[in-house]
């Protein structure tokens, strides 16, 4: 009696850099062990490490087909094969699966000062007709590979970008839940470059081994095995994020064609940016609140993130694919608005609540009645201090309330370090008044590796402060709270 186990346990730190490639892995030995594809790149079989199908059929003989060479165009193509196997199939469960849309940028503001060494932009979309959102929700946004990745790639490869290459539309991120034997379509190798593998993520452990059991040249290979030690890929692979590219230029003798290039890299994924804006302003506008991830690697490659890097680049006038997103249905504003609403959101982690805020102005020009609301944020130092100016504006118009901004400077000149946890114990008489006699809902966004356990417990410690409660006790009461949707959390791990 019992289960048989058929792969391996596998463990790893969510907050962690690795990630996604460890569950991508294991995930992908499972789908074998079961016999069915995952299109995950690369995957461990019984007789030996091989590469699964991916979103890249083949590559097709020049001139036997019109390849499509814009994204929109592409994109539309995708959108169309999901249709077209939603009529066919009568699937239900994909019928109100929104898809991405283009949307145009009509302005892209700079919210950080010129002092700081970090950039955070504050950009407006127009959306796609037809689309509809809340405060509180989420715009998910295709992000492209830059053109130095593209172009390393390309050279790596071999490759002009013109090469004609047969997409598989079912093994997209994008159209994922239809079968992968739908019609292909054709793009050019550049397409696929920009838009379908995520280029800039460190090569998998398991793609590391495939090119040493495949490489020609006995000492490249032997050092590649090397590489495969787990201890040895954090050190040279994960630390220094060196791609497959990188690897490509590296070891000269390693002969890799285009599908196997693409069934090596995880597939293209969306990122998701809390929507800081209201519907209830212009319900065809949006705003999102994009900090931009750039860092120089240890072998010396500038990297902006997929979608951040994208998203500040654009100017009025560009356009973005996108769809709005609710990953968590309990990140609203209370239906009274007289519900007093208490909300920590340290960083870009205020961008929900600037929409909950432009949402509550809205509601009381209207007439009706504000509960009281406060904010707790933080950043470095007064030069990261971003949207100073209008929170502070809703202090006087009664959106916040007048005692309502509570601002921890972490890194301020001569100063100790304080963040929003501290903020929120040295305000624990008012913060446990509007808890425990008003009713208050409590939101929480931002990282969920220090800050959110760090906030969570600063709440536990005002209940057993002023609410003459145990540790055993305070806890249960945070349970209570967060079973009761009186505490709600949209945090991420960095």
């Amino acid at each position: 009696s019992g289960a048989t186990q058929i792969v391996d346990i596998s463990k790893a730190d969510m907050s962690g850099s690795d990630f996604t490639d460890t569950f991508e892995d294991w995930v992908a030995d499972f789908f074998i062990a079961i016999g069915l594809d995952h299109a995950a790149g690369v995957s461990k079989s019984a007789d030996g490490t091989k590469l699964q199908p991916t979103f890249i059929r083949s590559v097709l003989p020049q001139s036997s087909v019109e390849p499509i060479k814009n994204p929109k165009e592409f994109y539309q193509r995708l959108s169309n094969a999901m249709q077209d196997y939603l009529k066919d199939s009568n699937n239900l469960s994909l019928q109100d699966s929104p898809s991405f849309k283009p949307c145009r940028i009509t302005s892209s503001t700079q919210l950080q000062s010129e002092h700081s060494d970090r950039s955070t932009c504050h950009v407006e979309l127009e959306l796609h007709p037809g689309v509809t959102y809340e405060a509180g929700d989420h715009l998910g946004v295709i992000g492209r590979n830059s053109d130095s990745l593209v172009n390393a790639a390309l050279v790596a490869l071999g490759m002009t970008g013109e090469e004609i290459v047969e997409c598989n539309p079912g093994l997209t991120y994008y159209t994922k839940g239809i079968p992968d034997d739908r019609p292909g379509i054709p793009i050019t190798s550049r397409i696929a470059l920009e838009w379908l593998p995520d280029l800039g993520m460190p090569v998998s452990r398991k793609g590391i081994e495939y090119l040493a059991n495949s490489c020609p040249c006995p000492p490249e290979a032997a050092e590649l095995q090397k590489l495969c030690n787990e201890s040895k890929y954090q050190e040279h692979i994960l630390s220094s994020r060196l791609t497959l590219t990188e690897i490509l230029l590296k070891y000269k003798s390693l002969d890799v064609n285009f599908v196997e290039f693409c069934a090596m890299h995880p597939r293209t994924k969306p990122r998701y940016y809390s929507i800081s804006s209201s519907p209830l302003v212009k319900p065809v506008r949006a705003t999102i609140t994009v900090g931009l991830v750039e860092y120089d690697t240890k072998i010396g490659r500038h990297h902006r993130g997929l979608a951040s890097g994208q998203i500040h680049s654009l100017v009025p006038g560009d356009t973005i694919l996108a769809k709005v997103s609710q990953l968590n249905g309990r990140f609203k504003l209370p239906k009274d608005p007289a519900t007093p609403i208490i909300m920590v959101g340290p960083g870009t982690g205020v961008a929900p609540f600037m929409g909950f805020l432009e949402e509550r102005e809205m509601i009381g020009n209207a007439g009706k009645n504000l509960g009281p609301a406060h904010l707790f944020f933080g950043c470095r130092g007064s030069t990261d201090f971003i949207y100073k100016e209008k929170l502070e504006a809703y202090t006087t118009n009664g959106v916040l309330s007048s005692s309502g901004l509570h601002v921890a400077f972490s890194q301020e000149d001569r100063q100790s370090k304080v963040y929003v946890q501290d903020v929120i114990l040295g305000n624990s008489d008012e913060v446990w008044k509007l808890i425990d006699s008003s009713g208050a809902i409590i939101y929480i966004c931002g990282d969920a590796k220090g800050m959110a356990p760090g906030v969570k417990k600063a709440f536990v410690n005002v209940a057993t402060k002023h609410g003459q409660m145990q540790q055993v006790a305070a806890e249960n009461w945070m349970g209570s709270l967060i079973s009761s949707g009186r505490y709600v959390q949209d945090v991420y791990a960095r």
